[in-house]
């Protein structure tokens, strides 16, 4: 489980969102507290959250696209025989 009282306070004490995080992990499992952020950067966080936005909308996207194609598809099928000036 994710302390996020403990995030949330100490995000006020620092002003930066991701070492809140790691801090709350530090103190949920204070045998990892010395390497949780060992090597690692923010952006590391922030860049796997921007892909799963992303892919999130791309599948909001896809549907939606799938759904416009059908609609079309629908509507050429409806109006196939209607005569139509300078067709070419």
């Amino acid at each position: 489980d994710i302390n996020y009282d403990v995030a949330k306070a100490r995000e006020k004490e620092v002003r930066h969102d991701v070492m809140s995080h790691v801090y709350a992990y530090g103190v949920q499992c204070p045998k990892a507290k010395g390497i949780i952020h060992l090597g690692a950067t923010s952006c590391y966080v922030g860049d796997n959250t921007d892909i799963i936005i992303m892919s999130e909308a791309l599948k909001l996207v896809r549907k939606k696209l799938v759904n416009v194609i059908a609609e079309l598809a629908k509507f050429a099928d409806k109006y196939k025989n209607q005569p139509t000036l300078a067709f070419t």
